[in-house]
């Protein structure tokens, strides 16, 4: 579980902006935390000396989207909570480093030990003895978007080779997708309020008569994938993309959407 919040001040908090409080105010709020959505206490776990990353655990309510109750987002092997920081989804894994380096599968006679990945990412290697790494998903990313916890990523995070130290260099609104980012591939993110009778665009944003003020064109195999073909788009659906930022022939920006995978929607 990564998000609680304090029902004393009301104050939502992400496990990294936890750990960053002093041993004081850590003991003060680990008996008011509650789960972010359905409400139960929650507690917090510390790190372990084995290496395993400090978390909050409590006994949700069935159907909660903190817990690991949705067996349908989560195998079977990861369907108690335990001592990470990550929930292992569908979605592409992100790796956030700590004091280290994140190696390429490539054993040069140090003793490695593999990180597991899902089949659309890469794999990787940790050196025990240098590196301390957790993995965080997009679906994790949204929901601290959603919440305005981004800022309490204060490590760096490592996407497509490349470390990003502050999040908001690589997480990106809608709305500030601007020509300065024209080109580049980002995590874009934000409310999709309405998909195109044809079933190939979804739409951000308002019409002003010549387009939507950001669009994300879909493949026909992800527009006719069945996790997006029930999903009531008029309502408003927080969503985030991995995706290249293009612009069209009315300057309306855009991103292509080929595979599934590098999506997650609000649950």
């Amino acid at each position: 579980m990564e998000l609680v919040i304090n029902s004393v001040s009301k104050e939502k908090l992400s496990i990294l902006k936890f750990e960053s409080l002093s041993s004081i105010e850590k003991e003060i709020a680990k008996s008011n935390i509650k789960c972010v959505e359905c409400g139960v206490q929650a507690f917090y776990r510390r790190k372990t000396r084995d290496g395993k990353q400090s978390c909050f655990f409590s006994r949700h309510i069935g159907g909660c989207g903190q817990g690991m109750s949705n067996t349908s987002n989560v195998n079977n092997t990861t369907k108690e909570e335990v001592n990470k920081i990550n929930v292992t989804y569908n979605e592409l894994i992100l790796s956030l480093e700590q004091n280290g380096k994140l190696h390429e599968n490539r054993n040069k006679g140090s003793i490695l030990t593999e990180v597991e990945q899902t089949k659309n990412s890469r794999s990787y290697v940790i050196d025990p003895s240098s590196n301390k790494s957790c993995k965080i998903t997009i679906k994790k990313l949204l929901r601290y978007a959603i919440n305005n916890l981004l800022d309490d990523i204060d490590i760096p995070i490592i996407f497509e080779g490349k470390t990003y130290k502050d999040p908001f260099d690589l997480i990106v609104h809608f709305r500030n997708a601007d020509h300065s980012l024209r080109g580049k591939k980002k995590i874009f993110w934000g409310e999709v309020n309405s998909i195109s009778s044809n079933k190939q665009f979804l739409n951000c944003g308002v019409w002003d008569g010549k387009g939507y003020e950001f669009s994300i064109l879909l493949s026909d195999s992800v527009s006719n994938n069945s996790k997006l073909k029930k999903k009531p788009w008029d309502n408003g659906i927080y969503c985030i993309f991995i995706g290249t930022l293009f612009f069209n022939k009315n300057d309306k920006p855009y991103i292509r959407l080929n595979d599934i995978n590098l999506m997650a929607l609000e649950t």
